[in-house]
């Protein structure tokens, strides 16, 4: 028993026994997963569980790179360079799927892009978005340009967009919460990107000083197959079915909310978790190492 008058150390330890892991999807290219890190500083910083690092910024003073991508007349405020090199990238025909959660009333936005030579800003291709307009834009072998543009404005649950852009070879195509808003033939059938090109990410916030990449993009993934217009559906389906469901990353084991402690008394605490899938829970403590007391939570539960 606890009582407030007492000096003691308190020691917990919370032990999550998980069903089997969920495989992962096939024939995927790359896969970013991106959310900020709410986290205290120093010392104090724990991220409980599991969790994917997103994308980082490297330290770019020796690194020779083409300059910054200006979009819709904006310099980028964060740039992640180098998330797949040239030879990494597909030429004949792929998919790329964007969750998109914008919750600000100011112009702000992203930009993918995809091949460009050093000293150049020409993409192979990007996918961008800036104040409730989104483009597609692919060039290729040929120096055949295709551009499709669609207003993006507020979306499934007023915040959140579920964005496809598709390449077949014969022409490109854009859906926004699986439905085409776009789609327009191509004369060529590959993509050819230079040696020292990549593919790169943008963002643009000067209008919120604040925000950064993970506040607006929360997931990128890049696939070498051509999606069907039914796929692009069920693809929006699961991004709804992770947002009800407080999902923070695909196929990994995490916390929702939580551990936290909270309505702290003399003699008892509240331990409080939730976490993406039903698990079992073992609650260990005591005043000592090592630990001499422990509650059981023998039941699949969320």
């Amino acid at each position: 028993m606890l009582h407030a008058r007492s000096v003691v150390v308190f020691l917990l330890l919370l032990s999550i026994c998980l069903p089997p892991a969920l495989q992962a999807q096939s024939q995927q290219i790359a896969d970013w997963t991106f959310h900020p890190n709410y986290t205290l500083p120093r010392n104090a910083a724990n991220y409980p569980g599991n969790r994917i690092d997103p994308p980082q910024g490297r330290f770019e003073r020796f690194k020779r790179l083409g300059g910054p991508v200006i979009y819709q007349g904006q310099q980028p405020t964060q740039r992640l360079s180098d998330l797949l090199a040239a030879n990494q990238l597909p030429s004949s025909g792929f998919t790329l799927e964007v969750y998109v959660l914008n919750h600000v009333n100011q112009p702000v936005g992203a930009l993918l892009s995809a091949g460009g030579v050093q000293g150049s800003t020409a993409p192979n291709w990007y996918l961008g978005y800036y104040d409730k307009e989104l483009s597609f834009y692919l060039r290729t072998a040929q120096n055949e340009e295709l551009l499709l543009s669609t207003p993006l404005e507020r979306g499934w649950k007023n915040y959140w967009s579920h964005i496809t852009a598709v390449y077949t070879g014969q022409e490109i195509q854009l859906y926004v919460n699986g439905e085409l808003k776009g789609e327009q033939v191509s004369q060529g059938n590959q993509v050819q990107y230079n040696s020292d090109g990549a593919l790169e990410l943008f963002g643009y916030f000067a209008n919120e000083p604040f925000m950064e990449l993970p506040n607006l993009i929360k997931q990128i993934n890049l696939y070498s197959t051509i999606w069907k217009e039914e796929e692009v559906q069920e693809g929006f389906v699961q991004m709804q079915n992770h947002v009800q469901q407080g999902l923070l990353f695909e196929d990994l084991f995490h916390f929702t909310a939580g551990p936290y402690l909270n309505f702290a008394r003399q003699n008892q605490i509240n331990i409080v978790w939730e976490t993406d899938r039903p698990a079992k829970a073992i609650v260990r403590y005591g005043t000592q190492v090592p630990l001499d007391q422990e509650i059981v939570i023998d039941s699949l539960k969320y």
